[in-house]
């Protein structure tokens, strides 16, 4: 039986369901850096329309992202959502269990 960790709420979560969220938590600020690196660039005097045009796709994938990560905190949370569909948000990946069941 896994283990699980009790917020002060008193709500009771998995260490794999809290490990995702955890993992979504890094991500998210990983990602808002890169945000932040990106709009710096916003400011260069060379910057042209077709530039703008890729800072903005890549703002729009990033942030897009974050959204997903971001319902990952949340499920967690509210324990809402298999930790499988939790798990593919966050790595993209398959569980193992999942394939062998079809």
């Amino acid at each position: 039986m896994a283990t699980e960790t009790v917020t002060l709420e008193g709500i009771a979560i998995s260490e794999p369901r809290l490990t995702l969220a955890q993992e979504s938590a890094w991500e998210l600020d990983a990602l808002r850096n890169t945000i932040n690196d990106l709009c710096s660039d916003l400011g260069h005097p060379d910057l042209t329309q077709c530039h703008l045009m890729a800072l903005r796709l890549k703002i729009r994938g990033l942030t897009m992202r974050m959204g997903e990560l971001a319902s990952v905190i949340m499920s967690v949370l509210d324990d809402d959502d298999t930790t499988a569909n939790l798990h593919r948000k966050v790595t993209g990946e398959v569980l193992a269990k999942e394939v062998a069941h079809g």
